[in-house]
C-alpha cells in the first residue's frame, strides 16, 4: 500500500480581516510534498511565503481548501492536537535564531523537550548534547548565545529544531543574518537532513540557497505561479 504524501494541500486560500475589509493572502494553493524533499519557497516580499510556511507549521489557519498532514486533516485538529504535532513532529528554524540569552546552548536546545511529556527530564541533557553534536557544536554546550557567532547561534537553533527528531523542518530565511561561509554551512546541514529523510521547507530570498533545494516553489501575489 502506497504511503500518502507528508503534505497534501488542495485549493487552499487564506485571507486576513482588516478595517478596510478582507485581504487575500493565498489563492488556490495546490501542493504535495514527500518525505526527504528539500523545498525552497521563493517570491517577492508580501507574496505569502511566510504565511504559507506558518500554515504548514500549524501556526496559522486557512479559510478554504484542504490540508492533509500525513494522516491528519488539519482543519479537524483541536488546538491541543496541533500543539502536540508541532512539538513532536515539526522543527522550526528562524532568521533571528530566537535563542533565550540567559540560557546556555544546551538549555536552549532542550526547550522543546520540556513540552513533551513522554520524555523524562533526566534525558534532556543527553538529548541536547546529541543534537549539538549533530551540528558540530558539542564543545559550545555551556556557552551563552552572546558568546557565539551568528553562524554558531543558527546551528544551535537548528539543533533545537532537531532535538525531537521531527520529520518536517521549516526554515524562515535561515541564512538572512549570516555571512556567506556560515550560510553555506547551514545549507549543507539542511541538505544533509533532507537526504536522511526529513522534509525540509525553506523560505528564502537567496537564490544560492534555493538552488541547493530539490524543488523550488515561486509565489507571486499569493498564487503559486511556478514549480520546478
Amino acid at each position: 500500500m502506497l504511503m500518502a504524501p507528508l503534505i497534501a494541500i488542495k485549493n487552499l486560500s487564506k485571507s486576513f480581516a482588516t478595517q478596510a475589509g478582507n485581504v487575500d493572502v493565498l489563492h488556490d494553493i495546490n501542493l504535495a510534498i514527500e518525505d526527504g524533499e528539500s523545498i525552497a519557497i521563493v517570491g517577492p516580499s508580501g507574496s505569502g511565503k511566510s504565511t504559507l510556511l506558518s500554515i504548514i507549521g500549524l501556526l496559522e489557519t486557512f479559510q478554504a481548501g484542504s490540508f492533509q498532514l500525513r494522516d491528519h486533516a488539519v482543519d479537524e485538529l483541536t488546538d491541543r492536537q496541533k500543539r502536540i504535532i508541532r512539538n513532536q513532529h515539526i522543527g522550526w528554524i528562524f532568521q533571528n535564531f530566537n535563542l533565550l540569552p540567559d540560557l546556555t546552548a544546551w538549555e536552549n536546545v532542550a526547550l522543546p523537550l520540556k513540552f513533551n511529556q513522554s520524555i523524562n527530564r533526566q534525558h534532556y541533557f543527553s538529548l541536547a548534547l546529541e543534537a549539538l553534536e549533530r551540528v558540530g557544536l558539542i564543545d559550545k554546550a555551556k556557552s551563552f548565545p552572546t558568546q557565539l557567532s551568528g553562524g554558531q547561534q543558527q546551528r544551535v537553533a537548528i539543533a533545537r529544531a532537531l532535538v525531537t527528531k521531527p520529520g518536517l523542518l521549516l526554515a524562515d530565511e535561515p541564512t538572512g543574518n549570516l555571512d556567506s561561509e556560515s550560510s553555506k554551512t547551514i545549507v549543507d546541514l539542511l541538505t544533509q537532513l533532507a537526504q536522511e529523510g526529513s522534509a525540509v521547507i525553506v523560505v528564502t530570498h537567496d537564490d544560492s540557497v534555493a538552488r541547493r533545494c530539490s524543488r523550488r516553489l515561486t509565489l507571486n501575489s499569493g498564487r503559486l505561479v511556478d514549480e520546478n
